[in-house]
């Protein structure tokens, strides 16, 4: 994939982990009110996982090293094939409507950042993703429950970007779709994805939003090169006919 106005790449993963995963960070919002063995799209509960967390709990006298919960940062990554490989190693093993996928974009130009920080991009992202959803069939109820802005905690169907983007700490106003933190992280953030049972799935989702952004770009800056080209050939036009008079 060829990233023309994408800088970096920058993923979070939620949830339980078998052994430590890339720069390990607590999070208190994973697991929810109910834990995170229980899964909120069937309404179950993994009982066999929880027998063997709490047994290696036991041996190790209640600190784990063999599973951890909480949250996996990648490196920055350039490439999605960079992604790819993160994402495919550091998996959780068990989540739910609790843990959410985020991914950090950042760009080449601050151009580029501003531009998406448009109503017009907004509505672009999430009808382009909703599209994607429908297509490829997604059966994930909690992505849909965040496309819709159900998870309004965490993950609100909220345009803020001006109050958002010279933002130096973090705060409950980045709870949206899309969180603009440039001036915390120089990113943009993208809140919307649950975390998927299939990792598989998972990457599908992170090269889609990718490929959103890639092209609302490359449509804005087409659209922009049309238009000079009008004003060009009217203009022309216009000194020919004041010529001819």
């Amino acid at each position: 994939m060829e990233l023309k106005y994408i800088k970096g790449i920058g993923i979070e993963l939620e949830g339980l982990f078998h052994k430590l995963p890339n720069n390990a960070t607590h999070d208190g919002s994973v697991g929810g009110p109910q834990g995170i063995f229980y899964d909120d799209e069937d309404g179950t509960i993994d009982s066999d996982l929880h027998k063997k967390v709490m047994k290696a709990a036991e041996v190790s006298r209640g600190s784990s090293s063999e599973y951890y919960q909480g949250e996996s940062r990648s490196d920055i990554c350039y490439s999605f094939e960079e992604v790819r490989e993160y994402v495919l190693k550091n998996y959780p093993i068990k989540s739910n409507g609790s843990c959410g996928l985020h991914i950090h974009l950042s760009f080449k130009k601050p151009l580029y950042y501003a531009l998406l920080m448009e109503q017009s991009f907004n509505i672009y992202f999430l009808k382009e993703l909703e599209d994607w959803g429908l297509r490829a069939n997604i059966q994930s109820k909690n992505f849909w429950k965040r496309l819709r802005g159900d998870n309004d905690r965490y993950c609100a169907r909220s345009f803020r970007p001006e109050s958002q983007v010279w933002r130096q700490s973090k705060s409950d106003n980045r709870y949206t779709q899309l969180n603009y933190c440039y001036g915390l992280k120089k990113t943009l953030e993208f809140r919307l994805l649950p975390m998927f049972k299939d990792h598989d799935l998972a990457v599908t989702a992170i090269k889609k939003v990718m490929e959103i952004t890639e092209e609302y770009l490359i449509n804005i800056f087409k659209d922009y090169k049309t238009k000079v080209y009008k004003y060009k050939l009217i203009k022309e036009e216009e000194g020919e006919l004041s010529t001819c008079a």
